[in-house]
C-alpha cells in the first residue's frame, strides 16, 4: 500500500496566487497507463524529488503505483536548496523508515553514492530471490519523478555515458525505456509524470517555480511576480529597492534595474520575466527551500 502519510508532508509558504495551472500532456497519460503494466516487472524504485520542494515533488499517483516495493528517495538539486532544511527532510524520511539521500546530479561522486544505496537494497532482494529459488541475478529498477527532477542526468551519471536524453527543458523523456547499467542492473527510465490535478495554489507555484512544467503551462509574468514576492519575504538583495505591489509595476522596476529596455525606452517584460524565472531556478538569487516537513 502507498504511504498516505507522505501525500501531504509539508508546510508551505503563505503566498497566495491567482494564476491558473493545468498541464497533463497526452504522453504522460500514456506513460502512467503503461507504468501500471510494467510495475510488476520491477524489483525496486528510485524516486527523484527536487530538494527545494520534496513534498510537492511526490506525485500521489506514483506512490499508489509503487505500492510496497523497496524505494530510495533522492532529493536532487540539493545544491540549490537550504542545507539545514534538506537535513530536516532526510530526518523526516528516516524517521518513517524510508531510505533518502540528498544529491546534486550534475556533480561528481553521486554515482557511487547511489550505487551503494542500491547495493544495500539489492542484497536484500537477492536474499528473497534465493528463498524463492529464483536463479536470475538481475535487478530491475524503475526511476520515477515529476518533470525536470533530473532523472535522465542521474541515469547518465550512473551509466558513465549518455544513455538517456537530458536537458533543462521539462519532459524530454517521452517513452518508457529499459537501460542496462551493468551486467545485472537494469533501469527503467520513465517520462516525468505531472499531476492530473493540483490540490492547492501553493503546490502549483512551487512546481512552476522550480521548472517542473514548461512555460506554456503558466504566464511567465505572473510567475516572475510571485518569485519577486517570495524574494521580498526572504529580504533578498535584488528586490530590496523594488517597492511596487502589482505585477506590472514590479516587472517594470526589475526590468529597469537590469536595463532590459526595448527601442523607444519601454521595458522588455518578456525578457525581464524569463530572466527572473531562470535566475531563480538556477540559484542565482541564492539557495532557497520552498517547503519543509512537519511532524
Amino acid at each position: 500500500m502507498a504511504n498516505n502519510n507522505l501525500l501531504k508532508p509539508f508546510s508551505v509558504s503563505i503566498i497566495r496566487i491567482t494564476m491558473k495551472f493545468s498541464w497533463f500532456p497526452g504522453h504522460m497519460r500514456k506513460a502512467l497507463r503503461l507504468l501500471r503494466e510494467v510495475v510488476p516487472l520491477t524489483d525496486m524504485v528510485v524516486l527523484m524529488l527536487d530538494a527545494r520542494i520534496p513534498g510537492s515533488s511526490i506525485n500521489p499517483e506514483l506512490l499508489k503505483i509503487i505500492g510496497t516495493r523497496p524505494c530510495i528517495y533522492l532529493l536532487n538539486k540539493a545544491d540549490l536548496a537550504e542545507s539545514s532544511i534538506t537535513s530536516e527532510w532526510l530526518n523526516f524520511y528516516s524517521s518513517r523508515g524510508i531510505k533518502a539521500i540528498s544529491i546534486s546530479a550534475n556533480t561528481s561522486g553521486i554515482a557511487s553514492k547511489l550505487s551503494s544505496a542500491i547495493e544495500d537494497v539489492r542484497k536484500k532482494l537477492m536474499d528473497k530471490k534465493a528463498e524463492k529459488k529464483r536463479l536470475d541475478n538481475d535487478i530491475r529498477i524503475m526511476v520515477l519523478g515529476v518533470p525536470n527532477s533530473g532523472k535522465s542526468t542521474l541515469i547518465n551519471k550512473i551509466a558513465g555515458k549518455t544513455v538517456a536524453a537530458a536537458g533543462k527543458k521539462a519532459g524530454l523523456t517521452r517513452g518508457l525505456q529499459w537501460l542496462r547499467l551493468s551486467n545485472n542492473i537494469h533501469m527503467l527510465d520513465v517520462p516525468g509524470i505531472f499531476y492530473p490535478r493540483l490540490e492547492s495554489e501553493e503546490q502549483a507555484w512551487h512546481l512552476a517555480a522550480v521548472g517542473a512544467a514548461r512555460e506554456v503551462a503558466f504566464a511567465p509574468d505572473d510567475l516572475a511576480f510571485e518569485i519577486i514576492k517570495f524574494l521580498k519575504e526572504r529580504n533578498n538583495d535584488f528586490v530590496k529597492d523594488i517597492s511596487s505591489a502589482n505585477a506590472l509595476e514590479t516587472l517594470t522596476e526589475a526590468g529597469l534595474k537590469k536595463n532590459f529596455i526595448l527601442k523607444g525606452g519601454k521595458v522588455d517584460f518578456e525578457r525581464t520575466a524569463m530572466w527572473i524565472i531562470i535566475s531563480f531556478r538556477e540559484g542565482k538569487f541564492g539557495r532557497f527551500s520552498l517547503e519543509r516537513p512537519v511532524s
